[in-house]
């Protein structure tokens, strides 16, 4: 090489480029308060999930009812169409795999699985729960799935064969939660109150188990990111970040006062890994705030918020464009980026 020519780029050249990958690992998703519009709503609904960027399948009907029909809403042609219908006398729940080729819905013990494409049925559940089944939760790979049922305990089954292969009791703090998520194809989490465990499900073997100081796992207020970043909210303002080892979780950093003192709720981490968009506790308009800073932005549901409905589930689409929020008064969605204009059909 000729009089001065290196192989290497000088010091201060890798570190510039050093810098230059972390701030573009670091670009924040753009929110405008001013773009944050109503597009659709239906009474009734109760839970739902998306099974495509544009694709919203939910079930309508509560408790008292035994006959919930099934609708997919369809954003581009802004039309909801029934597919189908659930049977069971509950609280609906819903959960779509992870490449949306499958949903799950249960209305009390039983689990049903469908085929997004033609809503055929993929298989049927029969839980042990004597009453219900809530959250469900959908393994990465879509070969199984967890749930919820009430006495504490959750169960994992095979899918499409419905084998169990793992069931999981809580502390009994209360009859209430053991909200599923999965770190892997094998790893289950489950949240119960302020305990957190770690199972392998081919062994059924119980890794950890975990407890949050000062508060609780509120269902809507655990999230897990691509890179397996872990927030979780306390119910009393504070976000904890959570880290797992593969044998133990530990708390990398809390967040106080992240949603004043309640809260935060219905979370939704977006692609950055450091947006969250959340509300304080059941109700009210949503706050969008970057982890680790102050300053938070205000979407607005409503012009009263005293008078705005409650809300039991939150889900924003793939492109981070749509959010679909589920409560006692139906379903509403909600356009990050301003009216839509529904496609002219041919």
């Amino acid at each position: 090489m000729g009089c001065g020519a290196s192989g290497e780029k000088p010091a201060e050249a890798k570190e510039a480029a050093k810098e230059e990958v972390q701030e573009a690992k670091a670009a924040l998703v753009s929110i405008d308060e001013s773009k944050f519009t109503s597009i659709f709503k239906k009474g009734g609904a109760q839970s739902g999930a998306w099974i495509g960027d544009k694709l919203y399948v939910y079930v309508l009907g509560d408790a008292e009812v035994e006959e919930h029909p099934v609708e997919v809403l369809d954003i581009n042609t802004m039309t909801a169409t029934q597919v189908g219908t659930l049977t069971g006398k509950d609280w609906p729940y819903t959960a779509a795999s992870a490449d949306g080729s499958m949903y799950a819905l249960a209305a009390g013990p039983v689990i049903k699985i469908c085929k997004s494409s033609d809503h055929s049925e993929v298989c049927s559940i029969t839980t042990p729960s004597p009453h219900y089944v809530w959250q469900l939760a959908f393994s990465p790979d879509g070969k199984k799935i967890a749930c919820e049922g009430d006495r504490c305990k959750s169960w994992v089954y095979s899918v499409p064969e419905g084998t169990e292969l793992l069931a999981v009791e809580g502390e009994k703090t209360s009859d209430y939660g053991m909200n599923p998520l999965w770190w892997d194809n094998d790893t289950l989490f489950s949240f119960h109150m302020w305990f957190l465990y770690a199972h392998t499900v081919s062994t059924k073997a119980l890794i950890t188990k975990f407890e949050v100081p000062q508060g609780q796992f509120p269902a809507s207020g655990v999230q897990m990111t691509k890179s397996k970043k872990i927030y979780v909210s306390n119910d009393k303002g504070v976000l904890h970040e959570l880290t797992y080892d593969g044998t133990m979780f530990d708390i990398k950093q809390s967040y106080e006062r992240f949603s004043d003192d309640c809260g935060p709720d219905n979370m939704q981490v977006f692609s950055d890994e450091q947006t969250v968009l959340y509300e304080k506790a059941g109700g009210g308009h949503f706050h969008v705030k970057v982890v680790g800073q102050y300053e938070k932005k205000v979407l607005k549901r409503g012009e009263v918020e005293d008078d705005l409905p409650s809300i039991k589930e939150v889900r924003k689409n793939s492109s981070e464009t749509l959010i679909a929020t589920m409560g006692f008064k139906g379903l509403e969605v909600f356009s990050l980026t301003g009216p839509v204009t529904a496609a002219t059909p041919a």
